[in-house]
């Protein structure tokens, strides 16, 4: 199932965004994915570097549910893509 979110959002980001969500198999559980079109995640990214609250809010969270948290750059290496595996 692919939703593309609200075409607001992408016209004041300037990109797309979109949300994936997947059932994997009844051992892996599912995966959440939210990915854009816009400029890609540096090669040294990383989100326990972060300043901000919403990498530390987000990995808190899936932690919370047991999930597995990933990252790394979007289709044809262009934009972000953060993924959530959970059961």
């Amino acid at each position: 199932m692919l939703v593309k979110l609200d075409p607001d959002l992408s016209i004041i980001f300037g990109t797309q965004l979109f949300l994936r969500k997947q059932f994997l198999d009844p051992e892996t559980g599912y995966a959440l994915s939210v990915s854009n079109t816009g400029v890609a995640l540096p090669e040294d990214f990383d989100p326990a570097a972060c300043k901000g609250l919403g990498m530390k809010i987000i990995e808190s969270l899936v932690r919370k549910i047991g999930g597995d948290f990933g990252f790394g750059r979007g289709a044809d290496n262009q934009g972000a893509r953060f993924v959530v595996l959970f059961s």
